[in-house]
């Protein structure tokens, strides 16, 4: 993220998301504002007291005092860092000159070989899974519904339940929207709901 000046103030810059955070004061004892233009960043502090006050990013929030703006500022540091987007832009420089029109002409072929190369470098495309549960996941025999709760495939036999432990399995947690959009075009192709 680059750094901006708000009202004299430097902003706090990100290694690796790109974007840009304003903070402002109501007064020297606050309340104090941030704004952050980051669309997964302002997804993933929706939970945070949103700001009646309109600032120049996708979201703002307003806190009551400098303990909490700090201890928001440190989570979205650590947000820039895991949800970072300079990833995908670095492997898009070096393999713009590469063949693109078929997976035969591309370095590696990963698994997930129906996505392109942005959905693979999505952090919201992918769950941790045991190779169990991945395996079982990406053969539709198991999907998970949009509020985390295990769908099991008529197909899953019995023995494959016990080993994986379907009934003590417990749901997903912390699903965005961007898991849930990834998770209904994983249910669609199984068919399962």
């Amino acid at each position: 993220m680059r750094t901006r000046a708000c009202d004299g103030v430097p902003c706090v810059p990100l290694p690796t998301a790109r974007g840009e955070i304003w903070i402002a004061g109501g007064s020297p004892r606050g309340p104090w504002l941030l704004s952050i233009d980051h669309p997964g960043i302002a997804a993933e502090l929706a939970t945070l007291s949103a700001s009646s006050i309109s600032g120049p990013g996708l979201a703002t929030f307003t806190f009551g005092s400098l303990t909490e703006i700090h201890a928001a500022l440190d989570r979205v540091y650590k947000l820039g860092v895991s949800l970072p987007d300079a990833p995908l832009t670095r492997f898009r420089a070096r393999t713009a000159g590469l063949p693109q029109t078929t997976e035969a002409e591309r370095l590696v072929v990963v698994p997930w070989s129906e996505c392109d190369d942005a959905q693979r470098l999505d952090v919201h495309n992918g769950l941790l899974l045991s190779a169990l549960w991945d395996a079982a996941f990406d053969t539709g025999l198991v999907s998970f519904a949009n509020d985390g709760t295990v769908l099991i495939n008529l197909e899953l036999s019995a023995a494959a339940r016990t080993a994986l432990g379907i009934e003590s399995a417990l749901r997903l947690l912390n699903l965005r929207d961007a898991h849930r959009t990834n998770l209904a075009a994983h249910r669609a192709r199984y068919g399962l709901r």
